[in-house]
This record gives structure tokens, C-alpha cells and sequence, in this order.
């Protein structure tokens, strides 16, 4: 289950423009979505990427995101969701405190 309207909750549709990648925008924003999940009482949190898309699979799973739990064909792409649980003592270091997160965006 992607999202259950209490527990669990899904990120859906990270963007950034090419020139902003690198900086750490995206990563402070995960970090302070994760820390309104905790305040909200969300315990799991569920994030997709395209199979073809390494690179950003490999920054999500960094991030934690190690929890195979769907996967899914969206217009003709394999998308792949994992999850992280984000419950009290979750000692991971890199997303335990809240950051203050700026993004910028293009209107779509």
C-alpha cells in the first residue's frame, strides 16, 4: 500500500530543474517532508522512480528508502516503490533533523 490516510503516505512527483541538481535542494525538501510525516504521526513513508532511472534510485536508497513494497507500469515505464520507516528512534542521521528547505520551481 502506497498511502493509507493514516499511517502511511506517499511523495509523489519530485522535480528540479537541471541547473538547480547537485545542491541539495531536493534532499533538504525529503528531509523536511519526512519530519511533518513524524509530526503528523505518519510512520512509513512510499516513494516511486522509474526502473530506467538509476541515478535517482540510487539517491533514494541512500536516503533509506531500501523497502520494496509495489511496483507498477505508468505509461509504459516500470515504476518502482519503496518505503522507509520513519517512526520514533529512527537514528538515521542523515534525516533525523528538520532543515528548512527552499525550492525552486517551474510552473508546469
Amino acid at each position: 500500500m502506497l498511502a493509507n490516510g493514516g499511517s502511511t503516505a506517499n511523495v509523489n512527483a519530485l522535480r528540479i530543474q537541471k541547473a538547480y541538481e547537485g545542491r541539495g535542494g531536493i534532499s533538504a525538501l525529503v528531509r523536511t517532508m519526512e519530519a511533518h510525516a513524524r509530526k503528523r504521526g505518519i510512520s512509513l513513508l512510499t516513494i516511486g522512480v522509474e526502473a530506467v532511472n538509476a541515478r535517482n534510485l540510487a539517491i533514494y536508497l541512500h536516503w533509506g528508502y531500501r523497502t520494496l513494497v509495489h511496483t507498477e507500469t505508468e505509461e509504459g515505464s516500470l515504476v518502482l516503490y519503496y518505503a522507509k520507516e520513519l517512526g520514533i528512534g529512527n537514528t538515521d542521521p542523515t534525516h533525523t533533523q528538520e532543515t528548512k528547505a527552499v525550492c525552486v520551481c517551474d510552473k508546469a
